[in-house]
């Protein structure tokens, strides 16, 4: 077990040692894809839940945000957490310990890339942290931006490597679901040409043979929220007779595929494909659909603790919230 990984046994258990926590929330993923979320800036509060350690009362934590999280919000989670006495019996405070950083800067731009950008901040960031204590940088997503930020601040990462980073992309989830023999829809693997896309949607059509293929979900390799989702339908592409269509048919229909997001068009999303890579997964239909979702650490290269479980809500495939924890028939 690595340096990193005691720090973040220590930060999630209930020991009461001096420790420092760093949080930034960096959405550091492609612009145009943030750019069609909406109130974007709020995916920063979802690591509020970091608040909740400061029932550690030798916990000091910095949050960051890049424009100010509403006192209200700060206030509701610190109501959550029991009161501490000190020696002298007089209750502390927990708003003391918490130290909420921002820039005020609403742009679009990673919020890693702002902090590196204000040494005000970076300089009361290394204020805030004790020379005797262990300390360490938590993120949303852990990129070479969130490193540097990390290195700039001579902290611990906790966080995948960057170089881990293709695992949590669409094509390297079903890599992984396919060398552990979980079954996933049929699909296609990770393409960044639309010839090629079109190749492998004739093949998975013809692999059919008499059970037409209807529908395929086409996906941005590093999309979230949904939002870099399609559905293309196939079923207009087949003859009467029930003869595949040509790839110049396959191709000429792609612009007709349906976008999960109301702000994208085919003219964008072609250039997406090629710039950032698609798979596409055979559209599943049931009468009863889910999407939960888990949430572990990884401790140790053996080890996974789980923090939490819920069931997502979900407006056709974009998220829209969440319901806690997952159903408990496969949690």
């Amino acid at each position: 077990m690595g340096p990193s990984e005691h720090i973040c046994e220590e930060y999630w258990s209930h020991h009461e040692r001096p420790l420092d926590l760093i949080v930034v929330p960096s959405m550091s993923v492609d612009s145009e894809e943030l750019a069609k979320v909406k109130a974007a800036s709020c995916y920063e509060e979802r690591q509020l839940f970091t608040l909740l350690l400061l029932r550690n009362p030798h916990l000091r934590l910095a949050y960051c945000s890049s424009t100010p999280i509403d006192e209200s919000i700060v206030n509701y989670y610190l109501s959550l957490l029991p009161s501490h006495l000190s020696d002298d019996g007089l209750e502390v405070p927990h708003r003391e310990r918490l130290f909420m950083l921002s820039p005020n800067d609403p742009t679009l731009v990673p919020l890693c890339e702002k902090l590196a950008q204000s040494p005000n901040i970076i300089d009361e960031i290394k204020t805030i942290l004790r020379p005797s204590c262990q300390s360490s940088l938590i993120c949303f997503t852990g990129t070479d931006g969130e490193r540097k930020l990390a290195l700039d601040l001579n902290v611990p990462l906790l966080a995948s490597p960057p170089d881990m980073d293709r695992w949590g992309s669409k094509s390297g989830s079903r890599e992984i679901f396919q060398e552990a023999g979980i079954p996933l829809a049929m699909g296609i693997d990770l393409t960044h040409s639309i010839k090629d896309l079109c190749q492998r949607i004739h093949d998975m059509m013809a692999k059919r043979q008499n059970n037409i293929l209807k529908k395929l979900v086409v996906k941005l390799d590093m999309g979230f929220s949904g939002n870099g989702n399609a559905v293309l339908d196939l079923e207009p592409l087949y003859t009467k007779k029930g003869d595949l269509p040509t790839m110049e048919d396959i191709e000429a229909h792609l612009p007709n595929m349906e976008f999960a997001s109301k702000f994208e068009n085919w003219g964008a999303f072609s250039k997406k494909i090629e710039r950032c890579g698609v798979i596409a997964e055979e559209w599943l239909e049931g009468r009863d659909v889910t999407s939960p979702s888990v949430q572990g650490v990884v401790v140790s290269s053996h080890r996974v603790d789980i923090l939490s479980t819920h069931e997502q809500v979900l407006q056709g495939q974009v998220y829209k919230g969440c319901s806690f924890p997952a159903n408990k028939d496969y949690r």
